[in-house]
């Protein structure tokens, strides 16, 4: 018998789970948000790398998920967003700062996932940004302090951006600065983290 090797079968690795794709949340459902900026570039940083990614926009959630039963019971639309979820072998958290933390809309996102599936020996990583100089730091430590809870496995190479409107504030300004450097490296390194995961 013959077998043939078909060589897109193993373009990307998986995990012992068969999961295979990265999902990169973009933590606000503000409209016109930096976040989704730079989720999106991000994606594109991932498609250079030849593996599957998936963009979560908040702002697409379903508005039946923010009804009290919610809790216990989720609305069957909300099933989509649990699938790229659990079926990511590495989750990238774009989170800005607000008011001193990540945004509200983020955590609830956090808390209608089910447990412990979502997040448990996951790899998660961080990019922050913020208006100011602190660049989204406390954001994203609350952030770490989540998924660490959640048993997250947190890849350590975060990236801040400060002063996200000037840095953001065209493509061709982002493309040239050094946070877009550090993304291209971080997409890279965590590429690998993942693929060295040990469910």
């Amino acid at each position: 018998m013959l077998v043939y090797f078909n060589p897109q079968i193993y373009e990307t690795p998986t995990n012992s789970k068969g999961k295979y794709m990265y999902t990169i949340i973009s933590g606000t459902n503000r409209n016109n948000s930096k976040s989704l900026m730079v989720a999106k570039t991000i994606e594109k940083m991932y498609q250079e790398q030849n593996v599957e990614v998936n963009v979560i926009d908040l702002r697409d959630l379903p508005q039946s998920l923010f009804l009290p039963e919610s809790y216990d019971k989720k609305p069957d639309e909300f099933q989509p967003f649990i699938d790229k979820v659990v079926n990511a072998k590495g989750l990238i958290i774009v989170a800005a700062e607000y008011n001193g933390s990540a945004p509200g809309i983020l955590k609830y996102f956090i808390d209608m996932l089910p447990y412990p599936d979502a997040f448990e020996n996951v790899g998660v990583s961080f990019v922050g940004l913020a208006a100011g100089k602190w660049a989204g730091i406390r954001a994203v430590e609350h952030m770490q302090q989540v998924f660490g809870y959640r048993d997250a496995s947190i890849h350590p190479k975060r990236v801040f951006i400060p002063n996200s409107y000037g840095v953001l504030s065209s493509e061709d300004s982002f493309k040239t600065s050094d946070e877009f450097k550090r993304l291209n490296e971080q997409t890279k390194s965590f590429i690998n983290f993942c693929d060295r995961l040990i469910d």
